[in-house]
């Protein structure tokens, strides 16, 4: 008895890493490639070329390869030089969080570090996606944390410079 007990929990994850593995492997998102890249591009699509690139592969590790691709497509563009928008918002608290980033995207030209910017609009779209999705909270509250923390970072140094 006890070892038929304990064949059910490793059948069980042997299931859910081929799904995995299948999923991966038959995407045609190759996320791989893309961070593979070496763009000769301005610092922000750097960053936002490095920072969709890791989100991309995040994604293809959770099993999400629809979200992967999305954001596959980003890095691509950003790695490419050309300007890469982030999503547009589909409720009232993204529309507020949507003209905070923009608000910050606007200010790149005068004083915002690439990596601040780039890290705050890659974290939007994750936390856009991811409350689109409605699967795992926990995803929903780490975007939203990750893009409240550059935000704060932007405002404080804003603030030191007295602007």
């Amino acid at each position: 008895m006890h070892c038929r007990a304990l064949k059910w929990p490793i059948l069980k994850f042997i299931l859910v890493m081929f799904s995995l593995l299948t999923a991966v492997s038959c995407s045609s998102v190759d996320v791989a490639a893309t961070r593979a890249l070496k763009p000769d591009v301005s610092a922000l699509q750097y960053e936002l070329f490095v920072q969709y690139s890791e989100l991309a592969l995040h994604e293809m590790a959770e099993g999400n390869p629809d979200s992967a691709a999305q954001f596959n497509d980003k890095a691509r563009q950003a790695a490419q030089g050309m300007a890469v928008k982030p999503d547009q918002p589909t409720d009232k608290i993204m529309q507020e969080n949507y003209a905070r980033l923009m608000e910050l995207v606007s200010a790149k030209a005068n004083s915002a570090p690439a990596a601040v910017v780039a890290r705050a609009q890659v974290m939007y779209d994750c936390w856009l996606e991811e409350r689109t999705q409605n699967v795992d909270k926990s995803q929903i509250v780490a975007c939203q944390q990750a893009f409240e923390m550059a935000m704060h970072v932007y405002d404080t140094a804003r603030s030191i410079k007295g602007h």
